[in-house]
Protein backbone atom coordinates (compact mmCIF):
# COMPACT_ATOMS: atom_id res chain seq x y z
CA UNK A 1 0.00 0.00 0.00
CA UNK A 2 0.87 3.66 0.08
CA UNK A 3 1.02 3.95 3.87
CA UNK A 4 4.78 4.66 3.94
CA UNK A 5 4.44 7.39 1.30
CA UNK A 6 1.49 9.03 3.08
CA UNK A 7 3.31 8.88 6.43
CA UNK A 8 6.49 10.28 4.91
CA UNK A 9 4.64 13.19 3.31
CA UNK A 10 2.67 13.91 6.49
CA UNK A 11 5.71 13.95 8.78
CA UNK A 12 7.75 15.88 6.21
CA UNK A 13 5.06 18.53 5.83
CA UNK A 14 4.70 18.92 9.60
CA UNK A 15 8.48 19.22 9.97
CA UNK A 16 8.70 21.81 7.18
CA UNK A 17 5.91 23.94 8.68
CA UNK A 18 7.60 23.73 12.10
CA UNK A 19 10.89 24.85 10.54
CA UNK A 20 9.53 27.97 8.86
CA UNK A 21 7.60 28.88 12.02
CA UNK A 22 10.34 28.29 14.62
CA UNK A 23 13.11 29.97 12.59
CA UNK A 24 11.25 33.28 12.89
CA UNK A 25 11.22 32.91 16.68
CA UNK A 26 14.65 31.47 17.45
CA UNK A 27 17.15 30.31 14.84
CA UNK A 28 19.23 28.14 17.17
CA UNK A 29 16.65 25.36 17.81
CA UNK A 30 15.45 25.74 14.24
CA UNK A 31 18.94 24.83 13.04
CA UNK A 32 19.90 22.14 15.57
CA UNK A 33 16.58 20.47 16.41
CA UNK A 34 15.88 17.28 14.43
CA UNK A 35 12.15 18.09 14.35
CA UNK A 36 12.76 21.08 12.10
CA UNK A 37 15.22 19.27 9.81
CA UNK A 38 13.43 15.92 9.31
CA UNK A 39 11.74 17.18 6.16
CA UNK A 40 15.05 17.53 4.35
CA UNK A 41 15.85 13.84 4.80
CA UNK A 42 12.24 12.87 4.16
CA UNK A 43 12.45 14.51 0.73
CA UNK A 44 14.83 11.69 -0.16
CA UNK A 45 12.60 9.17 1.60
CA UNK A 46 9.74 10.34 -0.63
CA UNK A 47 11.79 9.39 -3.69
CA UNK A 48 12.46 5.97 -2.16
CA UNK A 49 8.72 5.48 -1.63
CA UNK A 50 8.05 6.41 -5.26
CA UNK A 51 10.70 3.94 -6.39
CA UNK A 52 9.02 0.95 -4.70
CA UNK A 53 5.48 1.93 -5.75
CA UNK A 54 5.15 0.33 -9.18
CA UNK A 55 2.16 2.38 -10.33
CA UNK A 56 3.61 5.74 -9.28
CA UNK A 57 7.00 4.82 -10.70
CA UNK A 58 5.36 4.11 -14.07
CA UNK A 59 3.72 7.55 -14.01
CA UNK A 60 7.05 9.23 -13.27
CA UNK A 61 8.81 7.24 -15.99
CA UNK A 62 6.10 8.13 -18.49
CA UNK A 63 6.49 11.83 -17.63
CA UNK A 64 10.24 11.60 -18.13
CA UNK A 65 9.95 9.65 -21.41
CA UNK A 66 10.57 12.85 -23.35
CA UNK A 67 14.27 13.51 -22.76
CA UNK A 68 13.82 17.29 -22.72
CA UNK A 69 11.76 16.96 -19.56
CA UNK A 70 14.48 15.06 -17.73
CA UNK A 71 17.07 17.60 -18.91
CA UNK A 72 14.89 20.50 -17.82
CA UNK A 73 14.42 19.02 -14.34
CA UNK A 74 18.16 18.35 -13.98
CA UNK A 75 19.13 21.86 -15.11
CA UNK A 76 16.53 23.42 -12.83
CA UNK A 77 17.81 21.35 -9.92
CA UNK A 78 21.43 22.31 -10.56
CA UNK A 79 20.46 25.98 -10.89
CA UNK A 80 18.65 25.87 -7.55
CA UNK A 81 21.66 24.32 -5.80
CA UNK A 82 23.96 26.93 -7.36
CA UNK A 83 21.58 29.70 -6.30
CA UNK A 84 21.67 28.33 -2.75
CA UNK A 85 25.46 28.44 -2.69
CA UNK A 86 25.49 32.04 -3.95
CA UNK A 87 22.52 33.54 -2.13
CA UNK A 88 22.43 31.86 1.28
CA UNK A 89 24.65 33.72 3.74
CA UNK A 90 24.54 34.98 7.34
CA UNK A 91 22.01 37.67 6.43
CA UNK A 92 19.36 35.12 5.41
CA UNK A 93 16.79 33.62 7.76
CA UNK A 94 18.20 30.10 7.81
CA UNK A 95 17.04 27.37 8.03
CA UNK A 96 13.67 28.37 6.58
CA UNK A 97 12.30 28.79 3.10
CA UNK A 98 15.86 29.31 1.83
CA UNK A 99 16.57 25.63 2.48
CA UNK A 100 14.17 24.85 -0.35
CA UNK A 101 16.88 25.81 -2.82
CA UNK A 102 19.37 22.99 -2.08
CA UNK A 103 16.73 20.45 -1.00
CA UNK A 104 14.34 20.94 -3.92
CA UNK A 105 17.28 21.24 -6.29
CA UNK A 106 18.67 17.89 -5.17
CA UNK A 107 15.18 16.38 -5.37
CA UNK A 108 14.78 17.48 -8.98
CA UNK A 109 18.23 16.19 -9.94
CA UNK A 110 17.36 12.77 -8.55
CA UNK A 111 13.91 12.71 -10.15
CA UNK A 112 15.47 13.54 -13.52
CA UNK A 113 17.17 10.14 -13.42
CA UNK A 114 20.02 8.69 -15.49
CA UNK A 115 18.71 9.82 -18.88
CA UNK A 116 19.26 13.52 -18.17
CA UNK A 117 22.44 14.76 -19.87
CA UNK A 118 23.77 16.43 -16.73
CA UNK A 119 23.34 13.29 -14.67
CA UNK A 120 24.66 10.97 -17.39
CA UNK A 121 27.67 13.01 -18.48
CA UNK A 122 28.71 15.00 -15.39
CA UNK A 123 27.35 13.50 -12.18
CA UNK A 124 28.22 9.97 -13.36
CA UNK A 125 31.92 10.71 -13.71
CA UNK A 126 33.90 8.32 -11.45
CA UNK A 127 35.48 11.14 -9.44
CA UNK A 128 32.08 12.74 -8.78
CA UNK A 129 30.54 9.39 -7.81
CA UNK A 130 33.44 8.75 -5.43
CA UNK A 131 32.92 12.10 -3.71
CA UNK A 132 29.23 11.22 -3.40
CA UNK A 133 30.09 7.92 -1.71
CA UNK A 134 32.17 9.61 1.00
CA UNK A 135 30.07 12.80 1.19
CA UNK A 136 28.37 12.10 4.50
CA UNK A 137 31.48 11.09 6.48
CA UNK A 138 33.23 14.03 4.77
CA UNK A 139 30.52 16.31 6.17
CA UNK A 140 30.97 14.76 9.62
CA UNK A 141 34.77 15.09 9.64
CA UNK A 142 35.32 18.55 8.14
CA UNK A 143 33.14 20.31 10.71
CA UNK A 144 35.07 19.45 13.91
CA UNK A 145 38.46 19.78 12.25
CA UNK A 146 37.81 23.29 10.97
CA UNK A 147 35.97 24.31 14.15
CA UNK A 148 38.74 23.17 16.49
CA UNK A 149 41.31 24.82 14.25
CA UNK A 150 39.47 28.11 14.61
CA UNK A 151 39.28 27.69 18.40
CA UNK A 152 42.99 26.90 18.70
CA UNK A 153 43.99 29.67 16.30
CA UNK A 154 41.79 32.28 17.94
CA UNK A 155 40.49 33.35 14.53
CA UNK A 156 39.87 31.91 11.06
CA UNK A 157 42.94 29.78 10.14
CA UNK A 158 45.03 30.68 7.07
CA UNK A 159 43.89 29.39 3.67
CA UNK A 160 46.66 26.78 3.43
CA UNK A 161 45.76 25.40 6.87
CA UNK A 162 42.12 25.10 5.87
CA UNK A 163 42.99 23.37 2.61
CA UNK A 164 45.21 20.91 4.50
CA UNK A 165 42.39 20.17 6.96
CA UNK A 166 39.96 19.57 4.09
CA UNK A 167 42.46 17.13 2.55
CA UNK A 168 42.74 15.33 5.90
CA UNK A 169 38.93 15.28 6.08
CA UNK A 170 38.78 13.54 2.68
CA UNK A 171 41.19 10.82 3.84
CA UNK A 172 39.31 10.29 7.11
CA UNK A 173 35.99 10.24 5.23
CA UNK A 174 37.22 7.52 2.88
CA UNK A 175 38.49 5.43 5.82
CA UNK A 176 35.17 5.91 7.61
CA UNK A 177 33.29 4.82 4.50
CA UNK A 178 35.39 1.68 4.03
CA UNK A 179 35.80 0.65 7.66
CA UNK A 180 32.47 1.75 9.14
CA UNK A 181 29.77 2.52 6.60
CA UNK A 182 30.50 -0.31 4.15
CA UNK A 183 30.50 -3.12 6.79
CA UNK A 184 27.31 -1.74 8.35
CA UNK A 185 25.45 -1.54 5.04
CA UNK A 186 26.82 -4.56 3.19
CA UNK A 187 28.72 -6.73 5.72
CA UNK A 188 27.74 -10.30 6.57
CA UNK A 189 26.65 -9.35 10.11
CA UNK A 190 24.47 -6.38 9.19
CA UNK A 191 21.34 -7.94 10.75
CA UNK A 192 22.67 -7.29 14.23
CA UNK A 193 23.77 -3.75 13.42
CA UNK A 194 20.44 -1.99 14.08
CA UNK A 195 20.04 -3.27 17.68
CA UNK A 196 23.69 -2.45 18.31
CA UNK A 197 23.30 1.11 16.98
CA UNK A 198 20.11 1.67 19.01
CA UNK A 199 21.90 0.47 22.16
CA UNK A 200 24.83 2.79 21.43
CA UNK A 201 22.43 5.72 20.98
CA UNK A 202 20.79 5.03 24.35
CA UNK A 203 24.18 4.80 26.08
CA UNK A 204 25.34 8.07 24.49
CA UNK A 205 22.10 9.74 25.57
CA UNK A 206 22.67 8.61 29.15
CA UNK A 207 26.28 9.82 29.08
CA UNK A 208 25.20 13.19 27.66
CA UNK A 209 22.50 13.71 30.29
CA UNK A 210 24.89 12.72 33.08
CA UNK A 211 27.62 15.04 31.80
CA UNK A 212 25.21 17.95 31.46
CA UNK A 213 23.81 17.35 34.95
CA UNK A 214 27.32 17.34 36.42
CA UNK A 215 28.24 20.50 34.41
CA UNK A 216 31.14 18.57 32.92
CA UNK A 217 33.78 16.39 34.57
CA UNK A 218 36.75 18.59 35.35
CA UNK A 219 38.50 15.85 37.35
CA UNK A 220 39.14 13.65 34.33
CA UNK A 221 42.90 13.06 33.90
CA UNK A 222 42.89 15.10 30.69
CA UNK A 223 41.35 18.04 32.54
CA UNK A 224 43.61 18.14 35.60
CA UNK A 225 45.96 20.84 34.32
CA UNK A 226 45.90 24.36 35.71
CA UNK A 227 44.80 25.64 32.31
CA UNK A 228 41.81 23.29 32.20
CA UNK A 229 40.79 24.23 35.74
CA UNK A 230 40.96 27.93 34.89
CA UNK A 231 38.72 27.50 31.84
CA UNK A 232 36.33 25.30 33.84
CA UNK A 233 36.16 27.84 36.68
CA UNK A 234 34.93 30.58 34.36
CA UNK A 235 32.64 28.24 32.44
CA UNK A 236 30.94 27.29 35.70
CA UNK A 237 30.75 30.96 36.65
CA UNK A 238 29.00 31.64 33.34
CA UNK A 239 26.48 28.87 33.96
CA UNK A 240 25.71 29.17 37.66
CA UNK A 241 27.53 32.15 39.18
CA UNK A 242 25.97 35.28 37.71
CA UNK A 243 22.35 35.40 38.84
CA UNK A 244 22.92 37.93 41.61
CA UNK A 245 25.63 40.00 39.92
CA UNK A 246 23.74 40.28 36.63
CA UNK A 247 20.25 40.33 38.25
CA UNK A 248 18.71 37.43 36.34
CA UNK A 249 15.29 38.49 37.63
CA UNK A 250 15.52 41.60 35.42
CA UNK A 251 15.91 39.58 32.20
CA UNK A 252 12.84 38.79 30.09
CA UNK A 253 14.54 35.49 29.19
CA UNK A 254 14.43 32.64 31.70
CA UNK A 255 18.05 31.61 32.08
CA UNK A 256 17.33 27.92 32.59
CA UNK A 257 14.98 27.34 29.65
CA UNK A 258 15.51 30.43 27.45
CA UNK A 259 11.72 30.85 27.39
CA UNK A 260 10.33 34.37 27.53
CA UNK A 261 9.42 35.55 31.02
CA UNK A 262 5.91 36.99 31.41
CA UNK A 263 7.04 39.80 33.71
CA UNK A 264 10.09 41.01 35.61
CA UNK A 265 10.51 40.96 39.36
CA UNK A 266 9.03 44.18 40.84
CA UNK A 267 12.41 44.93 42.47
CA UNK A 268 13.85 45.65 39.02
CA UNK A 269 11.97 48.92 38.64
CA UNK A 270 11.86 50.47 42.12
CA UNK A 271 12.50 54.22 42.31
CA UNK A 272 15.27 55.66 44.46
CA UNK A 273 14.59 58.22 47.15
CA UNK A 274 16.34 61.06 45.31
CA UNK A 275 17.75 59.46 42.17
CA UNK A 276 16.94 56.54 39.90
CA UNK A 277 19.52 55.28 37.43
CA UNK A 278 18.05 53.13 34.66
CA UNK A 279 20.15 50.39 33.00
CA UNK A 280 18.84 49.25 29.59
CA UNK A 281 20.18 46.77 27.06
CA UNK A 282 21.26 43.15 26.61
CA UNK A 283 23.47 40.76 28.60
CA UNK A 284 26.45 43.11 28.25
CA UNK A 285 24.38 45.75 30.03
CA UNK A 286 23.65 43.14 32.72
CA UNK A 287 27.41 42.80 33.20
CA UNK A 288 27.57 46.45 34.34
CA UNK A 289 24.86 46.00 36.97
CA UNK A 290 26.95 44.98 39.98
CA UNK A 291 29.54 47.72 39.48
CA UNK A 292 26.83 50.36 39.11
CA UNK A 293 24.95 49.26 42.21
CA UNK A 294 28.13 49.34 44.27
CA UNK A 295 28.78 52.96 43.31
CA UNK A 296 25.29 54.38 43.89
CA UNK A 297 24.80 56.58 46.95
CA UNK A 298 22.27 55.58 49.59
CA UNK A 299 19.64 57.90 48.16
CA UNK A 300 19.68 56.26 44.71
CA UNK A 301 18.62 52.89 43.25
CA UNK A 302 19.34 51.09 40.00
CA UNK A 303 16.32 50.19 37.88
CA UNK A 304 17.18 47.56 35.31
CA UNK A 305 15.55 46.12 32.17
CA UNK A 306 18.25 44.06 30.49
CA UNK A 307 17.27 41.12 28.31
CA UNK A 308 19.64 38.58 26.80
CA UNK A 309 20.24 39.07 23.05
CA UNK A 310 17.97 42.14 22.99
CA UNK A 311 19.49 45.56 22.41
CA UNK A 312 17.71 48.73 23.50
CA UNK A 313 15.35 50.05 20.82
CA UNK A 314 12.42 52.42 20.56
CA UNK A 315 11.05 50.91 17.33
CA UNK A 316 11.90 48.24 14.73
CA UNK A 317 12.27 45.62 17.45
CA UNK A 318 14.06 42.36 16.72
CA UNK A 319 11.22 39.88 16.13
CA UNK A 320 13.48 36.92 15.30
CA UNK A 321 14.14 36.14 18.98
CA UNK A 322 11.90 33.58 20.67
CA UNK A 323 8.45 34.75 21.84
CA UNK A 324 9.16 38.33 20.70
CA UNK A 325 10.88 38.97 24.01
CA UNK A 326 12.88 41.90 22.60
CA UNK A 327 9.71 43.76 21.70
CA UNK A 328 8.25 42.98 25.12
CA UNK A 329 11.43 44.08 26.92
CA UNK A 330 11.79 47.38 25.08
CA UNK A 331 8.14 48.38 25.36
CA UNK A 332 8.31 47.62 29.08
CA UNK A 333 11.54 49.59 29.46
CA UNK A 334 9.99 52.66 27.85
CA UNK A 335 6.93 52.38 30.09
CA UNK A 336 9.15 52.26 33.17
CA UNK A 337 11.28 55.22 32.04
CA UNK A 338 8.07 57.20 31.68
CA UNK A 339 6.96 56.13 35.17
CA UNK A 340 10.29 56.58 36.96
CA UNK A 341 11.67 59.72 35.22
CA UNK A 342 15.24 58.55 35.98
CA UNK A 343 18.12 60.94 36.55
CA UNK A 344 20.23 58.91 34.12
CA UNK A 345 19.52 56.20 31.54
CA UNK A 346 22.56 54.05 30.70
CA UNK A 347 22.39 52.03 27.45
CA UNK A 348 24.85 49.23 26.72
CA UNK A 349 25.00 46.32 24.28
CA UNK A 350 27.31 43.66 22.92
CA UNK A 351 28.06 45.24 19.55
CA UNK A 352 26.64 47.07 16.57
CA UNK A 353 26.70 50.42 18.35
CA UNK A 354 27.71 52.36 15.23
CA UNK A 355 24.56 51.18 13.44
CA UNK A 356 22.12 52.56 16.02
CA UNK A 357 20.19 55.79 15.50
CA UNK A 358 21.26 57.25 18.83
CA UNK A 359 19.70 60.62 18.09
CA UNK A 360 16.23 59.06 17.79
CA UNK A 361 16.73 56.79 20.80
CA UNK A 362 18.02 59.53 23.08
CA UNK A 363 15.30 61.94 21.96
CA UNK A 364 12.65 59.38 22.82
CA UNK A 365 14.21 58.64 26.22
CA UNK A 366 14.37 62.33 27.12
CA UNK A 367 10.81 62.79 25.87
CA UNK A 368 9.71 60.01 28.22
CA UNK A 369 11.06 61.98 31.18
CA UNK A 370 14.69 60.98 31.72
CA UNK A 371 17.06 63.81 32.62
CA UNK A 372 20.12 62.50 30.79
CA UNK A 373 21.32 59.61 28.62
CA UNK A 374 24.69 57.82 28.52
CA UNK A 375 25.79 55.33 25.88
CA UNK A 376 28.45 52.77 26.78
CA UNK A 377 30.83 52.00 23.96
CA UNK A 378 32.24 48.66 22.80
CA UNK A 379 33.54 46.18 25.36
CA UNK A 380 36.89 44.45 24.77
CA UNK A 381 36.08 41.29 22.82
CA UNK A 382 38.22 38.14 22.85
CA UNK A 383 38.16 35.18 20.47
CA UNK A 384 37.53 32.43 21.41
CA UNK A 385 37.36 33.77 24.99
CA UNK A 386 39.61 35.46 27.55
CA UNK A 387 39.84 32.49 30.00
CA UNK A 388 40.92 30.11 27.22
CA UNK A 389 43.37 32.63 25.77
CA UNK A 390 44.86 33.27 29.20
CA UNK A 391 45.06 29.54 29.99
CA UNK A 392 46.69 28.58 26.70
CA UNK A 393 49.03 31.52 26.13
CA UNK A 394 49.64 33.51 29.33
CA UNK A 395 49.32 31.21 32.32
CA UNK A 396 53.03 31.42 33.13
CA UNK A 397 53.75 35.16 32.91
CA UNK A 398 50.16 36.33 33.69
CA UNK A 399 50.37 39.80 32.14
CA UNK A 400 47.93 42.53 33.13
CA UNK A 401 47.27 43.65 29.54
CA UNK A 402 46.80 41.10 26.72
CA UNK A 403 46.68 41.50 22.95
CA UNK A 404 46.33 37.81 22.02
CA UNK A 405 42.90 37.05 20.56
CA UNK A 406 41.70 40.62 21.10
CA UNK A 407 39.31 41.88 18.43
CA UNK A 408 41.18 44.91 17.09
CA UNK A 409 38.03 46.25 15.43
CA UNK A 410 36.76 47.48 18.81
CA UNK A 411 39.30 50.30 18.69
CA UNK A 412 37.94 51.54 15.36
CA UNK A 413 34.34 51.17 16.50
CA UNK A 414 35.12 53.08 19.70
CA UNK A 415 36.55 56.04 17.77
CA UNK A 416 33.67 56.04 15.28
CA UNK A 417 31.04 55.94 18.02
CA UNK A 418 32.76 58.70 19.98
CA UNK A 419 32.73 60.92 16.87
CA UNK A 420 29.06 60.13 16.20
CA UNK A 421 27.92 60.94 19.74
CA UNK A 422 30.07 64.08 19.99
CA UNK A 423 27.48 65.68 17.70
CA UNK A 424 24.67 64.90 20.16
CA UNK A 425 24.94 67.25 23.15
CA UNK A 426 22.13 65.41 24.94
CA UNK A 427 24.12 62.14 25.10
CA UNK A 428 27.20 61.30 27.18
CA UNK A 429 29.62 58.78 25.72
CA UNK A 430 31.30 56.26 28.01
CA UNK A 431 34.39 54.73 26.42
CA UNK A 432 35.41 51.46 28.05
CA UNK A 433 38.24 51.12 25.56
CA UNK A 434 39.86 54.36 26.76
CA UNK A 435 39.89 53.14 30.37
CA UNK A 436 40.57 49.43 29.88
CA UNK A 437 42.99 49.34 26.93
CA UNK A 438 46.33 50.77 25.80
CA UNK A 439 48.68 50.22 22.84
CA UNK A 440 46.39 47.68 21.17
CA UNK A 441 46.05 45.51 24.30
CA UNK A 442 43.29 45.43 26.91
CA UNK A 443 43.11 44.75 30.62
CA UNK A 444 42.89 41.01 31.16
CA UNK A 445 43.31 40.75 34.95
CA UNK A 446 41.37 42.75 37.52
CA UNK A 447 43.86 45.15 39.17
CA UNK A 448 44.23 44.61 42.91
CA UNK A 449 42.91 41.04 42.75
CA UNK A 450 44.66 37.68 42.41
CA UNK A 451 46.59 36.87 39.24
CA UNK A 452 43.78 34.69 37.89
CA UNK A 453 40.84 37.06 38.51
CA UNK A 454 40.03 37.93 34.91
CA UNK A 455 38.03 40.86 33.56
CA UNK A 456 35.85 38.74 31.24
CA UNK A 457 34.41 35.27 31.79
CA UNK A 458 34.00 34.45 28.10
CA UNK A 459 34.41 36.45 24.89
CA UNK A 460 33.36 39.72 26.49
CA UNK A 461 30.96 39.56 29.45
CA UNK A 462 32.47 41.06 32.60
CA UNK A 463 33.11 38.87 35.62
CA UNK A 464 31.58 40.15 38.88
CA UNK A 465 34.97 41.50 39.98
CA UNK A 466 35.51 42.95 36.52
CA UNK A 467 32.15 44.69 36.86
CA UNK A 468 33.17 46.09 40.24
CA UNK A 469 36.38 47.46 38.74
CA UNK A 470 34.50 49.09 35.83
CA UNK A 471 32.06 50.49 38.37
CA UNK A 472 34.87 52.17 40.34
CA UNK A 473 36.90 53.41 37.39
CA UNK A 474 34.27 54.23 34.77
CA UNK A 475 30.76 54.35 36.19
CA UNK A 476 31.46 56.35 39.35
CA UNK A 477 32.72 59.41 37.39
CA UNK A 478 29.72 59.09 35.08
CA UNK A 479 27.30 59.11 38.02
CA UNK A 480 29.01 62.16 39.49
CA UNK A 481 28.81 64.06 36.20
CA UNK A 482 25.09 63.22 36.01
CA UNK A 483 24.56 64.67 39.49
CA UNK A 484 23.83 61.33 41.15
CA UNK A 485 25.44 62.06 44.53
Amino acid sequence: GRGPLVMTLAIGTASFLAAIWIVRIDRTPAFFSPWTRFWELLAGATLACLEIDRELKMLVDRFLAGRWRANALALAGAAMIAAGVILIDSTRVFPGLWVMLPVAGTFLLLVAGPDAWLNRRVLSLPAVVWVGLISYPLYLWHWPLLSFARVMNGTTPPVLSRLALIAISVVLAWLTYRLVEWPIRYGSRRRGIVPLLVTAMVVLLAVGITTDTAVGFINRPINRSDAAHLVDYYERMRKVGLREAYRAECDFMEWGTEDARRELDPSCVVAGRDHTVFLWGDSFAQALSLGLREQLPANALLAQVTTSACVAAVDNFDLSVRDRRCEKANLYAMDQIRRLSPSLVIVAQAGGQTGVDWEALSARVLQLGARSVAVVGPFPLWRPGLPRIFAEHHLEERPEYVRTGLDQDVFTHDRELAAMLAELPSVSYVSLIDRLCRNGACLARVPGESDLELMALDFGHLTPKGSSYVGRMVMKPLLERAGVR
